[in-house]
């Protein structure tokens, strides 16, 4: 049996009784699949996965999360997610070994996010098979240039490609030269998300207890966070705005 076989696969805390099931029609559907992704580590790729989450499920959404990093740090932190008072969405384990083992099964949802590890070229097929599957790819990245250097030559990749793909701008400071520097630079390399997500204490601190920002009342980060969820949903076509 294969590492991705034996992995856990958690139902929602919540209301596990009333889950619809997927049915046969809903299996053959292609499920939109965003693809958090980037070479460099600490870009915030787990903490993208968890905002986008928790935002597309409060819009409606039958949400599925997959954890392809052995680190486990998107798990650890579902683990800890309260049963009750906040939405709830699936969350899935996997290897990139076993990349399409662990998407077998994910079937019957409106949206799947995806969690990678850093060092891209050390899983390079897998990879492969994760941007075929993608809808979107979203590549986090700091505003320094070590960070932006590090996105450029996988964001080339994606672009050739042809896979829908943007830069997101994460963990930066507010009105400082180097981010006005970091989003010309970066719009040169493709697509960049309109939205940035700024140093905010807040949303590490929400991601303590298992929650976001969008789960606190009056959290500072919220509008941000919000931001990137409508813009990803506008790109992938998805229901859940103000219509």
């Amino acid at each position: 049996m294969t590492e991705a076989q034996t992995a856990t696969r958690r139902k929602p805390k919540a209301a596990v009784e009333t889950s619809p099931k997927p049915d046969a029609s809903a299996s053959r559907k292609r499920t939109p699949c965003v693809l958090v992704c980037s070479p460099k580590g600490g870009a915030g790729k787990t903490s993208t996965v968890r905002a986008l989450a928790v935002a597309a499920a409060q819009s409606g959404l039958k949400v599925a999360t997959l954890d392809l990093d052995r680190q486990r740090t998107l798990t650890q932190w579902w683990s800890k997610r309260p049963d009750v008072g906040v939405v709830q969405f699936d969350h899935h384990e996997g290897t990139m070994a076993d990349v399409e083992e662990a998407l077998t099964d994910m079937v019957g949802y409106d949206l799947i996010i995806i969690d990678t590890p850093p060092g891209i070229e050390d899983h390079r097929d897998a990879m492969m098979r994760l941007v075929d599957r993608a809808s979107l790819a979203l590549v986090p990245t700091g505003q320094h240039k070590d960070d932006r250097d590090s996105v450029l030559a996988w964001m080339g990749f994606l672009r050739k490609s042809g896979k829908p793909a943007a830069f997101l701008l994460n963990r930066a400071k507010k009105r400082t030269r180097i981010l006005e520097e970091a989003k010309a630079h970066l719009i040169k390399g493709g697509n960049l998300c309109p939205i940035v997500v700024y140093d905010i204490e807040d949303i590490p601190v929400a991601f303590e207890s298992g929650l976001t920002v969008l789960d606190i009342d009056k959290a500072k980060g919220t509008t941000e966070v919000e931001g990137v969820w409508h813009y990803v949903r506008n790109q992938l076509g998805l229901p859940g705005g103000d219509e």
